[in-house]
């Protein structure tokens, strides 16, 4: 009788093949949930702005295009002072900032809400030009499933024979959508 002898394994250097997993203790469970939600909001927190640090952000999404729409406020925002900016393009290169400084008063905004059968609607309206801009975002219900968000613009360049006399940009998922938060800093529209 022949005895041959395994060439493979611990004991020999190699790996040990085992069918059992190892598991955390129970105990570290809820402190690795904790750390994972933690982790997973900072990441949120670290979205894709046109806004710094020192802003608020009342909206921000990226578009199909890459580009990004941001409405920037002063951290001291208030019906009586601070700022309000709407900014537009590609991460560190602005196509539109509207108004051109901070120094400006959120007068130069409108904005408007609407709650038709339950569901909820913000627009922040202004003007460039002959170029109309309405910043919205739109949150439905169960008989109006219906979330979307982004920029309405409309003016005689858009408008083309037989095309629509607006262009739509809408959001892509994972959005900041604080545009109600406005009320009070910014006036109504009429």
């Amino acid at each position: 009788m022949r005895l041959t002898l395994p060439s493979s394994g611990p004991a020999f250097g190699g790996p040990l093949k085992s069918n059992v997993r190892p598991q955390m203790p129970r105990l570290l469970r809820p402190i690795a949930f904790v750390a994972g939600v933690l982790i997973a909001n900072a990441c949120l927190s670290a979205q894709a702005t046109h806004c710094t640090t020192d802003e608020q952000i009342f909206f921000n999404c990226k578009v199909r295009s890459g580009k990004l729409i941001s409405v920037c406020a002063s951290k001291n925002l208030s019906a009586e002072s601070g700022y309000v900016q709407y900014r537009f393009g590609p991460l560190g290169r602005l196509e539109l900032q509207y108004p051109a400084t901070r120094l400006e008063e959120p007068e130069h905004f409108a904005l408007e809400s609407h709650r038709p059968y339950q569901a909820e609607s913000e627009l922040l309206h202004f003007s460039v030009g002959e170029h109309e801009y309405s910043v919205y975002q739109v949150h439905g219900t169960d008989t109006i499933p219906h979330n979307t968000a982004g920029v309405l613009v409309s003016g005689p360049s858009i408008r083309a024979k037989g095309e629509p006399s607006f262009s739509n940009l809408r959001c892509l998922p994972g959005r900041i959508e604080r545009l109600g938060e406005l009320s009070g800093s910014v006036p109504l529209a009429q």
